[in-house]
């Protein structure tokens, strides 16, 4: 919410056009007291260029794919920040936490494909958190503590990554189960967790992925 605020500041100041011409040290400034300011300047640039690329047009850019596949590939080989992968000592685990959540808030607009079909859980921190609080998602006692501590779980760690594969591998299953869309799924349970009052603190991580 910090960083979403900050950055409608500074588009409703300066526009487009403006943030365009902005030095990578004035961004750095307007972007500082935020975890992760360079990151989070050159995804501004990147950003833009994107917007430049579609004319604008960002239903008109989704709606030239057949599928999520294609769709995905091509997103983030253009703005490489919803490049939301893990190494794992298994392979690669690749999430696009990012790149699922701008699909479905854009579901209606899509009519090329039905983009719901090919959508699963979103692999945050809220959806895990939930799961493990009521008692479907079992951490270790030692990584339970290390949470419940508030300590940091580093961004692409082995943990990190279980945390998350996991979230989804239960979405999965539970929406297998009842018969519902795992992105479906994904919201009943993300509304659910607000309702919650005994929850269990959530992992955190620094990131940029969610």
């Amino acid at each position: 919410r910090k960083v979403k605020d900050r950055l409608r500041t500074i588009y409703d100041a300066w526009g487009l056009e403006g943030i365009k011409n902005f030095t990578d040290t004035q961004l750095t400034v307007l972007l500082q007291g935020l975890y992760l300011t360079n990151e989070r300047r050159m995804f501004i640039q990147e950003t833009i260029r994107f917007i430049e690329y579609i004319n604008f047009d960002f239903v008109g850019y989704l709606n030239k794919f057949k599928n999520l596949k294609d769709l995905v590939e091509d997103l983030v080989t253009r703005m490489p920040q919803y490049n939301d992968v893990s190494v794992h000592p298994t392979g690669k685990v690749y999430f696009y936490k990012r790149v699922q959540a701008l699909k479905y808030s854009y579901r209606k607009q899509i009519t090329s494909f039905d983009v719901t079909d090919e959508l699963t859980a979103l692999a945050d921190y809220r959806i895990p958190q939930f799961l493990n609080s009521i008692g479907i998602l079992d951490y270790s006692p030692e990584l339970q503590q290390r949470i419940a501590l508030g300590a940091e779980i580093k961004a692409g760690t082995q943990e990190e990554a279980e945390i998350r594969a996991n979230t989804i591998q239960v979405i999965q299953e539970l929406s297998q189960e009842f018969s519902i869309k795992p992105s479906d799924l994904d919201s009943i349970i993300c509304n659910a967790s607000r309702e919650l009052t005994d929850r269990k603190p959530h992992h955190r991580t620094i990131t940029t992925s969610y």
